[in-house]
Order: C-alpha cells, then structure tokens, then sequence
C-alpha cells in the first residue's frame, strides 16, 4: 500500500476499513430480496453481478462479530481476486481519501483468526482505519470456490 493510495473507506459497525480504489469493480446499494442463501459453499450468500452469480461475504461475520441482518436496503462492494468477482457485505461507504496519510505496520501481537486479513492500520487525519485487500479476506475454502465458480 503506497501512503499516498487513493481508497474507499468504509464501516462495518464501529470499525473503519480501507480498500484501494482499484481493487473495486462496483459499489451497489441492493434489496435483501436480490441475495440467494448458499448452503452449499462456505459463502452464506451469492448475488446476480451483470448476469453472473457470486458470492457475497459478509465483512461483518467474517470480523467475528454479529452478522449483517439481511433486510431492506444492503450496501456491497464488488471487488476481485484473481479476475474472479465477489462482494463484500458492509455498513455504509463513507468516503474516497486522496489525501497523503499514515501507514503503520498492524502488530503482529494483536493477530487472530478473525483479523488476520487486516494488511495495516491507515491513519488520515484524525480517522483510523484497517487496510485491507479483498483477496486475504478469503479463506482456503472460499478461495477455491471463488475459483470454480
């Protein structure tokens, strides 16, 4: 991550993230109505992106903490790994950073299962955030399903 990276932030409950802009392929504001359970994979959901099913990871979940409710209005990022397409489930896209910020080093002492996808901690003014890349969100299992898929 360059400290000078133009990214989207945005909230999964009280907790701020960061992506670089050029990892998104779309943001979506959808109806629950649009997601389809998945119980075969270990993705809880899958999404119509421009005709093509895929699956939608709730970042919430996937942080440890109470999963998203799926009902009314839900906000996606559609992002990529590999040329292969799925969504993050979040809060609310708070805004795009182009300003030059502070790049730390996430210790190693505060890892965990549910965080290890959090690459470093972005500081822009007085705003922290966890910089993150779509593919370390992914584990074993949901890679290779976002690879057949």
């Amino acid at each position: 991550m360059n400290s000078e990276s133009s990214l989207m932030l945005f909230s999964v409950r009280e907790f701020v993230f960061a992506m670089e802009i050029g990892s998104l392929l779309e943001v979506a504001q959808i109806s629950s109505e649009k997601l389809s359970p998945d119980e075969a994979g270990p993705f809880r959901y899958r999404f119509n992106f421009r005709g093509k099913d895929i699956p939608v990871l709730d970042l919430a979940e996937r942080s440890g903490i109470i999963p998203t409710p799926i009902e009314g209005l839900l906000q996606l990022l559609v992002v990529e790994m590999n040329s292969n397409p799925f969504a993050l489930l979040i809060d609310k896209v708070l805004e795009v950073a182009k300003e030059e910020g502070v790049v730390y080093r996430f210790p190693a002492m505060l890892r965990s299962e549910r965080n290890e996808y959090i690459k470093a901690i972005y500081r822009l003014n007085d705003r922290i955030s966890f910089f993150i890349e779509p593919g370390s969100l992914l584990k074993d299992e949901g890679i290779a399903e976002l690879r057949t898929s």
